[in-house]
């Protein structure tokens, strides 16, 4: 499995690098995701045989390995209640979307914590699910256009473009 040399920002904005073993690039950003960690940079390196981590140990904190480093099986995320296919949304739901993520890019939030946000909001019943869906295919590396487009069909071409 390949080691990913990374560079983020901790919550409390202090800047942490260190190194983790993830199946690809993607996976690299949901393991620091979950770690409450923003990347700044990540660079796959070459494998090695002992692959080396870094949770803060030159801060005097202790590397530990946690069960965010290890790849998980479709049913035991969270997320497992999210439909695989395509999720159609009423026009008052899209637009209740657009003003909730406006309001929140306006306040200077950016894209990824924007709609991270939206995902932990529970009244928000489908809103939650095109959230989370949006922002992991956006992690990915793929623009936000298609993004919305992959996701629900409610999110027509003008809306799109």
């Amino acid at each position: 499995m390949p080691n990913f040399a990374y560079k983020a920002l901790a919550a409390n904005g202090s800047v942490t690098t260190g190194e983790i073993e993830a199946i690809d690039r993607p996976e690299a950003l949901r393991v620091l995701d979950k770690k409450g960690l923003q990347p700044v940079n990540l660079k796959e390196t070459a494998s090695a045989a002992a692959p080396k981590k870094t949770n803060g140990a030159a801060k005097g904190g202790k590397a530990k390995a946690d069960e965010a480093d290890k790849p998980k099986a479709k049913g035991d995320s969270k997320d497992a209640d999210i439909p695989d296919g395509p999720i159609k949304l009423k026009r008052a739901e899209v637009v209740l979307f657009t003003e909730e993520l406006s309001d929140m890019l306006s306040a200077g939030l950016q894209l990824e914590p924007a709609l991270k946000s939206m995902e932990n909001r529970q009244e928000l019943g489908n809103l939650k699910a095109v959230s989370t869906k949006i922002r992991h295919i956006v992690r990915d590396g793929v623009n936000f256009s298609v993004a919305l487009k992959k996701v629900s069909p409610s999110f027509g071409p003008l809306y799109c473009s």
